[in-house]
């Protein structure tokens, strides 16, 4: 739908560089980020590459522990073993940076 009406509204130059600010980490204009929050949208913030990698890195874990206690449900013990040592080692290097 083409955009056909213009609204200004004032405010201090600190209002401004939040708006601003809060806008870009969004990823949306200044005008589209207000428009969203005037009418009840609460835009999100884009995740940084570090967030999206931890992210990725939890979702792989969490998939693994389900893969975890399906093999306990089996009665896999020892493979079950090998997992857990192996989820702990990948647990301590997005904790610690390893």
């Amino acid at each position: 739908m083409k955009k056909s009406s213009k609204m200004d509204f004032r405010c201090e130059e600190l209002e401004a560089d939040l708006i601003r600010k809060n806008a870009s980490e969004c990823g949306l204009s200044t005008s589209n980020y207000c428009r969203q929050v005037i009418l009840g949208y609460r835009p999100r913030k884009r995740l940084t590459d570090e967030e999206l990698e931890t992210l990725t890195d939890v979702r792989k874990l969490c998939a693994d522990m389900v893969h975890i206690t399906n093999l306990f449900r089996q009665g896999k013990y020892k493979s079950m073993m090998v997992e857990v040592a192996d989820l702990a080692l990948r647990l301590k290097e997005i904790v610690y940076g390893v």
